[in-house]
């Protein structure tokens, strides 16, 4: 099928999504619809703030439809006679009167290389597991998270400087330059459905609020992982003596020096450095309240006297 005429809805919502959008409208697609979460809101008097992906769609004069549940509001779709779904990072799960309705399915891009990693946050766990290596897969869409037979699969190194905002760039990037042409060949019937090997399957479910609070039980290459995956949002923390929190952005390690108990904040060759386990890692980047991110250099210009407080 000329992918030109293929009735396409569209489902997504971060500005990952929002960006493959803007790709394929640009390359042609046809898109008749677009399905996103609700927007959120913002400020203390709660004004809407309008999702990444309704902005593009709102711009290409695209149908826009965000329901709270599309396990229960979900007939609408009917009145568009698409082909075929497309998602990326929706953020709903999607029931099977959904994915059945299209006449040639639905499709979803995923964050990893599947069967490893299935769920809402690969790019992240990817991260906090040390891995040198994650992906995108695009697969077909079933009623179980992720594990519906894939159709390609495409590489990504990750490098020791990634955290979560450049390899979510990168992997915007490669969706991007190839899943278009992978949808092209789809509606011409030229890609062959693979099945997944469960044995091999892993999970990465959402990040949760206590995820958030760093642990310096923590080995130093477990910590700084850790720090990656949460950087630049929503940013993991420690709390002070006072039970502030302190954000913490970009981490190294420094060495394997155990003299001191773990949590103690020391200054050393002009680094900020924090005691962990089994030695110390340099923090570069951190956020106090009220005060917005800066550098450890800055942070130490007014915290002279920080050496010895101890941050858990």
């Amino acid at each position: 099928m000329d992918f030109k005429q293929a009735r396409i809805v569209y489902m997504g919502t971060p500005d990952l999504a929002a960006s493959l959008l803007e790709k394929l409208l640009t390359d042609g697609f046809n898109i008749v619809a677009l399905i996103a979460q609700p927007d959120t809101s913002s400020g203390r008097k709660g004004h809407s703030v309008p999702v990444a992906t309704r902005i593009v769609a709102q711009t290409h004069h695209i149908p826009v439809y965000q329901p709270l549940s599309i396990r229960d509001d979900h007939d609408f779709i009917n009145e568009f006679e698409c082909d075929l779904i497309v998602t990326l990072a929706y953020g709903q799960i999607v029931p099977d009167e959904v994915l059945n309705w299209p006449k040639l399915g639905a499709l979803n891009v995923h964050g990893s290389l599947l069967p490893k990693l299935r769920g809402a946050a690969p790019i992240q766990y990817a991260l906090m597991q040390g891995l040198n290596q994650t992906g995108i897969t695009l697969m077909r869409m079933v009623t179980r998270m992720d594990a519906g037979d894939m159709f390609a699969r495409l590489s990504l190194d990750i490098m020791p400087e990634d955290d979560y905002g450049s390899l979510r760039a990168k992997m915007s990037l490669l969706i991007n330059q190839r899943i278009p042409e992978l949808l092209k060949q789809y509606l011409n019937g030229q890609l062959i459905a693979q099945p997944q090997d469960e044995r091999l399957a892993t999970f990465a479910p959402s990040i949760k609020k206590e995820q958030e609070h760093l642990n310096i039980e923590r080995k130093c290459h477990e910590f700084i992982n850790l720090v990656r995956a949460l950087s630049p949002e929503p940013g993991g923390y420690l709390l002070d003596e006072t039970g502030s929190r302190i954000k913490i952005f970009n981490v190294r390690y420094y060495d394997d020096h155990t003299d001191w108990d773990k949590g103690i904040i020391l200054v050393e060759n002009k680094c900020l450095l924090l005691q962990l386990c089994n030695g110390r890692i340099i923090i570069d980047r951190l956020q106090i309240p009220g005060k917005r991110v800066m550098s450890a250099t800055d942070f130490l210009l007014g915290h002279q006297k920080i050496s010895g407080a101890v941050w858990k």
